[in-house]
């Protein structure tokens, strides 16, 4: 009995630490101390008793989308996009019911790594940058297709703005046949039922 309360208050006092670690992780990405936060998340991930901890991955992957919209941090950090895709994708496949649930209390951050590149896309584009403003909606519609398959949103397809300026911007920089996929994809997603 003795032994079982003792094990008990372990693991209460583990869980209690892990909670003011989470708690101090969270305060550094509200403040924008992205390194700070990605060594702890990253000292946490690392240590084998906590890489299952689907929150975890879910807390990565909200640093690294909130990375993708400051392009300041991008410089040091410019693999934020694919980071945080895959930190997202790790926490659905660890947990799937706790990835939608950690979405519905915080579904910015999955929403931002489809808003943020579409956005830098539309930006590149209309400053004539348009081999960057192509792999930005290459990366939009990467998160688009997971966000459609959490079945968090979204269709199977990007919307027809991303599939028309993707297409747009492939042509100028010559790229005939990525453009071609994209107006084919367009063309398939309005097709017209009869009346």
């Amino acid at each position: 009995m003795k032994k079982a309360a003792l094990t008990c208050l372990a693991i209460a006092s583990v869980i209690f630490s892990m909670a003011q670690n989470l708690t101090k992780v969270k305060d550094a990405i509200e403040a924008n101390k992205y390194a700070e936060a990605n060594k702890m998340l990253d000292e946490f991930i690392n240590n084998p008793k906590y890489q299952k901890n689907a929150e975890l991955h879910f807390l990565k992957g909200s640093l690294f989308s909130k990375i993708t919209g400051d392009e300041n941090a991008l410089k040091s950090f410019p693999d934020a996009f694919n980071i945080s895709l895959n930190s997202f994708k790790k926490c659905a496949e660890i947990d799937k019911n706790n990835f939608k649930v950690f979405h519905t209390l915080d579904g910015k951050p999955v929403w931002s790594i489809y808003a943020n590149p579409y956005n830098k896309g539309i930006k590149d584009l209309n400053e004539k940058q348009y081999q960057s403003a192509l792999e930005q909606f290459q990366l939009a519609e990467t998160a688009g297709l997971f966000i459609y398959g959490q079945g968090l949103g979204l269709t199977a397809l990007p919307d027809t703005n991303l599939l028309w300026y993707a297409g747009i911007v492939a042509l100028q920089i010559d790229k005939e046949d990525v453009a071609k996929d994209y107006f084919t994809k367009l063309a398939n997603s309005n097709i017209v039922t009869g009346k």
